[in-house]
């Protein structure tokens, strides 16, 4: 008995220690990564992140989610340049003298949690 419950923790362990990150293709390997941390840090569950263009460059928004209304969105570049922040509380919404989500054009979703 004392084998057969110490099997099943150790099955649970790795069931659970295994778990992937699915991140959309095509997305840059720093982004990605950036992904998989956010994963590991996000406190909510409706957190993602989104791919949008903004100034003809594709940017990617980090939303933290709806249990956290005060965080801001970090907005970063495809070599993961923080470009700034937007949304929050205290957020001004303007990247680059323009407003993002004004000017932004959403493309997808690249990950949710």
């Amino acid at each position: 008995m004392k084998k057969l419950f110490s099997l099943l923790i150790t099955l649970t362990l790795l069931a659970f220690s295994c778990e992937k990150t699915e991140v959309a293709d095509g997305t840059p390997e720093c982004i990605a990564n950036k992904v998989k941390d956010f994963h590991k840090t996000s406190v909510c569950g409706d957190a993602n992140v989104k791919e949008y263009l903004f100034q003809e460059a594709t940017v990617y928004v980090f939303v933290e989610g709806d249990c956290a209304p005060e965080e801001d969105d970090r907005v970063y570049t495809t070599k993961c340049k923080l470009l700034g922040y937007v949304g929050g509380e205290f957020s001004n919404d303007t990247l680059n003298g323009e407003h993002f989500y004004d000017n932004a054009k959403f493309v997808d979703v690249i990950w949710t949690k």
